[in-house]
């Protein structure tokens, strides 16, 4: 899904983004003229090889999502760390969720049996 800057009002605006079996899905309010802000889930399930034995399993995720979109370059508080920025006037939530879950595929996770042996 992919939302223009100007379309989203301080009220917020819903929004959903999806790849295969994973969502993400929240609301986007904007907090400043070039700045909005992202509260949401994301929610499904991945194939994931495991990093203690290497087999696969499906990792469920159910992760809360709070992030800043920002129009091109932000450089206005540099206490914000969670700021992704767009050059073309859009949000791309779609671009988000793949973000996103890149972080929670880069964490650690073990399958139930390694789980279990630990």
């Amino acid at each position: 899904m992919i939302v223009a800057f100007e379309k989203i009002s301080t009220n917020g605006i819903d929004f959903e983004a999806t790849s295969g079996d994973m969502s993400f899905v929240g609301i986007a309010k904007k907090s400043q003229k070039n700045l909005v802000h992202c509260f949401g889930k994301l929610k499904g399930t991945i194939t994931h090889t495991c990093d203690r034995c290497a087999n696969e399993f499906t990792l469920e995720v159910d992760e809360d999502v709070e992030l800043f979109a920002s129009d091109g370059v932000y450089e206005e508080d540099e206490d914000l760390l969670d700021v992704m920025e767009f050059f073309d006037g859009f949000v791309n939530f779609d671009t988000i969720l793949q973000s996103e879950l890149g972080i929670v595929i880069s964490d650690y996770h073990y399958c139930p049996t390694c789980k279990q042996n630990s």
